[in-house]
């Protein structure tokens, strides 16, 4: 599906921009809307198989991280992702749709300004409520298996490196089965965790200043 009036109601379909695999140059806004398959259909999730918007240009502490592209994924359900913009291929995200027969989920896309590498390539498949692969209610990303790794939205662009601005989400693990516990570990990667410790201006109490989480 590259045209955004074209409906989507197969159990699984992929979302193109016109014209991919040649960039989307134009800045006209595109929503998909994504119908269930079937009523037994609960929640749907969208691999970015390939994914290139225009992420934040400000990386300040005070002004950073403002999408210029954006991406927002909601259900019927009243569940929305947060502003998702930049490199993300490899990514995924799931998104309930609601209990009802006509429910439905929506991709919506903004643009500012042209670009000749904005692209995606979006495979949407639809989860049934019953399945025993299908997440709990409200998480945005879910993985399993006993090792991974996951990162924030954008981590992969690393030219201009930028956490986005107000990233609200819960991202879960499936618990395997002989297991118990889950271990993090800060990845061998320069970028992948920095805390900033540089004492920030007293008001009524000390604090500390996060910079970034990756």
């Amino acid at each position: 599906v590259q045209t955004a009036s074209q409906e989507i109601n197969q159990n699984c379909t992929y979302i193109q921009n016109p014209d991919f695999p040649s960039a989307y140059t134009e800045t006209t806004a595109l929503t998909y809307t994504i119908r269930k398959c079937a009523d037994d259909v609960c929640a749907v999730r969208l691999d970015f198989e390939t994914f290139t918007t225009a992420g934040p240009t400000a990386t300040g502490e005070e002004d950073g991280g403002l999408c210029v592209d954006s991406l927002v994924v909601s259900g019927t359900s009243g569940l929305t992702s947060p502003v998702i913009c930049g490199m993300n291929t490899g990514q995924h995200i799931y998104m309930d749709m609601g209990a009802a027969s006509t429910a439905t989920a929506t991709v919506a896309f903004t643009f500012a300004g042209a670009s000749t590498t904005r692209m995606w390539e979006i495979k949407a498949t639809q989860i049934p409520c019953a399945a025993n692969y299908r997440p709990t209610s409200g998480c945005l990303q879910y993985h399993n298996g006993i090792t991974g790794r996951f990162t924030t939205f954008n981590f992969a662009n690393t030219a201009t490196q930028s956490h986005l601005r107000n990233q609200n989400y819960n991202i879960c693990i499936r618990q395997e089965q002989g297991y118990c516990c889950v271990q993090y570990t800060v990845c061998n990667d320069p970028n992948s965790y920095t805390l900033d410790n540089t004492p920030a201006t007293m008001e009524a109490r000390k604090s500390t200043r996060l910079n970034s989480i990756h």
